[in-house]
Formats: structure tokens, C-alpha cells, sequence
């Protein structure tokens, strides 16, 4: 914390109102007994409203299904926040958000399962029937999903350990800004 003491979370009010959930995980981690981690990191324009890193339910064999786990337990909880936005909307009569969520995920694999209804064959013992309705969410129109190359992730922060100089100020500034520069101290 040292060095970021002019670093900060900016709530802005802005055109840019759609809900992003950036979600990534890291398979079989040492520290947590061979269990993967999720991270994610939801926005609302470029504020981070909320974030997560926490240990996945149970052991998976390859990193896709890992990144599918984390892929549903991010979309579980932008669902929940799009859902509150809305009803905040009727009761504010003001528009908050005025897109679909965007889930951003950098593994091509987990997208493919999620567009094509399909798990690994081999992971589907893995995969809950909780975790499966990710799909019907995706086919349903109630999110849209987009691919991020794993380096400019964000929520990669969440889950591993990355080069502090270069990579995790990268990742750091497109979450957390200089607050100096809008406060004008």
C-alpha cells in the first residue's frame, strides 16, 4: 500500500453504463491443497463495484473446467447485480445500465462449451447441474461473453502471483485510478 497511496476506486458517473464481470481462475493451486482458485472483478463502466477471490468447490482435472467454474460463479453474481440494478431502475425511474452484462474471459475453451452447450467429456463429472445453467443463461440472450487475452485480464490478479513491475501495475491501473487527478490535489 505504500505505493499507492493516490490510487483509488472512482465511482463515475458516465455513458458507459453496461456491467463487465472479468473472470479468471488458476488451476490446481499448491496453497489451496490442489483446489483452483476464481478471481473476478465486476464493473460498471470502468468502476469496479465488486470482486472476488476465493477457492473453487471442488478439484477439477483440466484448466478449462476450472475456468468454466469460475466462469459460472462470476456470472452468478453479475446476474444478481444486473437483476438489482433493474429493479433499482423502476424504483429511481433513471436507467443505470443499459446493456447486457459482459462476460470476459481469457480462456477461448470455456467459451466454446458456454456457445456450443458442450462439456469436455471428460469433465462433466466435474461440472454441477448449478454450474450447467450458464448455458441456458448464454442461449437464454441474458449475457454476452467476450475473449481477453490472459495477460490484459484484470481479475489474473486475483488468482496468481504476476510481475509486480510491468504486468501487475498494468492490471492494477485498469481497476484502481490516480484519485489525485480528479480530486485536483
Amino acid at each position: 500500500l505504500a505505493g499507492t497511496i493516490n490510487k483509488g476506486i472512482i465511482l463515475e458517473q458516465n455513458s458507459h453504463r453496461k456491467i463487465n464481470a472479468w473472470s479468471d481462475t488458476s488451476h490446481n493451486d499448491i496453497q489451496r491443497s490442489m483446489y483452483g482458485t476464481t478471481g473476478f472483478i465486476i464493473t460498471i463502466g470502468r468502476s469496479p463495484i465488486t470482486w472476488s477471490s476465493r477457492k473453487q468447490p471442488i478439484r477439477v482435472l483440466s484448466s478449462s473446467a476450472s475456468e468454466y467454474i469460475a466462469a459460472s460463479t462470476t456470472l452468478d453474481d453479475t446476474l444478481w447485480i444486473a437483476s438489482w440494478i433493474t429493479k433499482m431502475n423502476s424504483l429511481i425511474s433513471s436507467e443505470v445500465v443499459n446493456t447486457l452484462p459482459v462476460l470476459i474471459t481469457d480462456s477461448a475453451s470455456c467459451i466454446r462449451m458456454i456457445e456450443n452447450r458442450s462439456i469436455e467429456r471428460d469433465q462433466s463429472r466435474f461440472i454441477d447441474l448449478r454450474q450447467l445453467q450458464i448455458m441456458d443463461r448464454y442461449h437464454q440472450g441474458k449475457f454476452k461473453i467476450h475473449w481477453i487475452r490472459g495477460k490484459l485480464n484484470p481479475a489474473d490478479i486475483l488468482t496468481k502471483s504476476v510481475p509486480v513491475i510491468g504486468q501487475f501495475k498494468e492490471l492494477r491501473d485498469k481497476i484502481v485510478r490516480n484519485v489525485s487527478a480528479v480530486t485536483g490535489e
